[in-house]
């Protein structure tokens, strides 16, 4: 199952895009556009 990540999920996913220099792939995780998906959010939330 997809699910829409929220602003606390989209936390936890910065680190898999540490090295990532795009601004909007940023812009996203900061919450100013777009909308992060997820497909295991059990992971996440570990």
């Amino acid at each position: 199952m997809i699910y829409k990540a929220d602003v606390s999920l989209r936390e936890k996913l910065k680190p898999m895009f540490k090295d990532f220099e795009s601004t909007v792939v940023s812009s996203c995780l900061q919450g100013h556009m777009g909308n992060a998906w997820v497909d295991d959010l059990l992971q996440l939330l570990k």
